[in-house]
């Protein structure tokens, strides 16, 4: 009897830590998760700004705002993009220029953008409570870029370019933050540095001066193309662009120095704010 209750004991002593042990432990499920994690966040981009820079090889002043917008860049770096553009206000080649800067697409920007004179800049697009919608004052430019970068940035923008056969391929993928109301456009656009040509200075002509960002293609239509309205965070949105490049164009496409930028605009009326713009090189 003695060996039979020993034996009743050690079976309740197993069945008890067997019970034990096959206690299930709840998984936890994180709510509206319904995927892993990702380890690095879109709500992490960062900020970038647009500045147009109105400009013209016969604006004496507009070397000023040049070499402004190229401080700039060295203070704000990949969080500044620069498109200069040559419309139809003091923009006439020299009778010592080698190049016509002028084309359809900065005429069209320059005739929906306001302005009193040169140099000036668009700051994404943007109405400013103090300065005009355009800034003509160089020294009003940094106080705006910097007011449009402590803005949190909606939407990211991946962008990138390559070049065979003379074709540029470009390829922008675009992914809100956010939820975002209303209409959006979509611009892009091929920019080139490095230009050798003569520029009017306070009645000076300054020989072989560079010119920088000079705005040269663009993809789309020049205040942008529908993007859509009421876009979806988290979703992506993929846009695939090319261009042949001109092999006789003056002056010559120098693939060292293009630079191709994209933004996104508001609404997409001619002074829509941008709400995030981006640059990549080959």
């Amino acid at each position: 009897m003695a060996t039979l209750n020993k034996l009743l004991l050690c079976f309740v002593i197993i069945l008890g830590v067997t019970l034990v042990s096959c206690d299930e432990v709840p998984v936890v499920i994180p709510m509206g998760q319904t995927g892993p994690i990702d380890p690095n966040p879109t709500d992490s981009t960062v900020r970038v700004v647009l500045l147009q820079e109105l400009t013209g090889v016969k604006c004496p002043n507009c070397p000023t705002g040049a070499a402004e917008a190229k401080r700039l860049l060295g203070e704000y770096g990949e969080q500044l993009v620069v498109m200069a553009i040559h419309g139809s206000f003091l923009t006439q080649p020299l009778a010592e220029s080698k190049y016509d800067f002028r084309t359809e697409f900065s005429r069209v920007i320059e005739s929906n953008t306001p302005f009193l004179g040169k140099p000036a800049a668009a700051i994404n697009r943007r109405l400013f409570d103090g300065p005009p919608f355009l800034a003509f004052d160089v020294d009003d430019w940094e106080p705006l870029i910097q007011q449009e970068l402590a803005e949190t940035a909606e939407i990211n923008i991946d962008l990138s370019a390559s070049e065979a056969a003379g074709v540029l391929s470009v390829e922008v993928d675009l992914t809100p933050i956010v939820d975002l109301a209303g209409g959006y456009n979509i611009v892009v656009a091929l920019t080139q540095g490095g230009i050798e040509d003569v520029q009017e200075e306070n009645g000076n002509i300054l020989e072989d001066y560079e010119h920088e960002h000079v705005l040269r293609h663009m993809f789309t239509a020049p205040l942008g193309d529908i993007l859509g309205s009421d876009l979806v965070g988290g979703e992506i949105i993929s846009k695939n662009y090319t261009f042949d490049i001109p092999s006789t164009a003056l002056p010559l496409y120098d693939l060292d120095h293009l630079e191709i930028i994209a933004y996104i605009t508001r609404d997409g009326a001619s002074e829509s704010p941008v709400i995030q713009a981006a640059k990549t090189h080959l």
